[in-house]
């Protein structure tokens, strides 16, 4: 260790930019630097552009260290004489979201794409990736295609190109894939677990999105408990809730979690209501609510809230309230669900209210 934190103080490039991938070393190289930079801070020393390049790096690569303000207004300084690395980092800052700069996605996006434009080439590959996820712009997969073919050593890159490859029936997809499955990149495990299901080879498809999931892969969570859940053995089915539970901060895998409480004949309305929180439409949780009389007129008063998009909605409320034998408002629903073509409510009128489908 002593001889790696030598080369780093020496000015190593390879070190020195986050590449050690020794965690023990990392930490005590930013400890280093952090006591060094509290130093200077507090010395009030002005900071050379490489000092403020460096520093800004450390702060970046330590979640513990704050960005000082003073550092804000140096390296914001260097972007307005177009120092192409400054506007690299502030590119990371706006992304990230890290004080003063705050998260904006836009402003990052455009970052990015003055440093590339100013001879800072790395800047090409968070070019791709935001073109491939939309950050700050618009999807776009041609655009995203020329900016990671520059970064075919990039593993990431791999993943995301031969993703693209894969959607245009390019049979080089699956083969960049592969090789970035191959050096363990966890984004790959999701790509190609969508791969396969989409082929309707599911036992492949979870094999990634299982393996994806216990690297870190958080989309991998929700969908290897989604397809063990829907799945026809019983054993996998009993396993989707420890996938499920890696995903708590998804709605869908919430409301699934829920339906899954609810066939264990366990307390599941906490699960609906945690999914409403999330974004859910909420007619899972407004149906749970219509159980018990004491909470029925809040379940009904989300049912309203969502029946202009929810066409099930509108029938659930005629349910609801031909149960309290108020007919002629259960009718207006009932009514109101069949001209949304609302499939439960075209079945029910046509035995029970013929002259509705008229």
């Amino acid at each position: 260790m002593d001889q790696k934190i030598d080369s780093y103080l020496s000015g190593d490039e390879y070190l020195k930019y986050n590449l050690i991938e020794d965690l023990p070393i990392k930490n005590a190289l930013c400890a280093f630097e952090r006591l060094r930079f509290k130093i200077i801070l507090s010395q009030k020393i002005t900071l050379t552009r490489d000092e403020v390049i460096t520093y800004t790096e450390l702060c970046l690569l330590d979640n513990d260290i704050e960005l000082p303000y003073s550092l804000s207004c140096d390296l914001i300084n260097l972007c307005k004489n177009n120092d192409s690395h400054a506007l690299f980092l502030q590119a990371i800052l706006y992304e990230k979201g890290i004080l003063p700069f705050g998260k904006d996605f836009s402003k990052a996006f455009n970052s990015y794409n003055e440093a590339y434009k100013l001879g800072y080439k790395k800047a090409s590959y968070d070019l791709g990736r935001c073109y491939f996820n939309g950050i700050g712009v618009r999807k776009n997969y041609d655009l995203a295609t020329s900016y990671l073919k520059l970064n075919l050593t990039n593993i990431k890159a791999k993943t995301y190109l031969g993703y693209i490859y894969f959607c245009n029936h390019n049979t080089q997809g699956i083969k960049l894939l592969n090789e970035a499955n191959a050096d363990e990149e966890i984004e790959s495990f999701y790509y190609l677990g969508s791969i396969y299901e989409q082929n309707n080879n599911i036992n492949k498809a979870l094999l990634y999105y299982r393996t994806g999931s216990d690297l870190g892969e958080k989309r991998c969570h929700f969908k290897a408990g989604y397809l063990l859940y829907h799945s026809s053995n019983d054993y996998y089915k009993k396993i989707a809730k420890h996938y499920l539970e890696r995903s708590k901060d998804d709605k869908c895998a919430l409301e699934l979690l829920g339906d899954i409480a609810k066939e264990e004949k366990e307390e599941y309305l906490n699960y609906y209501y945690q999914a409403f929180l999330k974004g859910a439409d909420g007619q899972k949780y407004a149906l749970s609510l219509l159980e018990n009389p004491k909470t029925s007129r809040k379940g009904a008063q989300i049912l309203k809230s969502i029946a202009k998009t929810n066409s099930s909605a509108d029938f659930y409320l005629f349910k609801y309230y031909k149960e309290l034998n108020q007919s002629k408002t259960a009718k207006f629903y009932l009514k109101r669900a069949v001209n949304k073509r609302c499939k439960n409510a075209i079945e029910y009128a046509e035995e029970y209210y013929p002259s509705l489908l008229k």
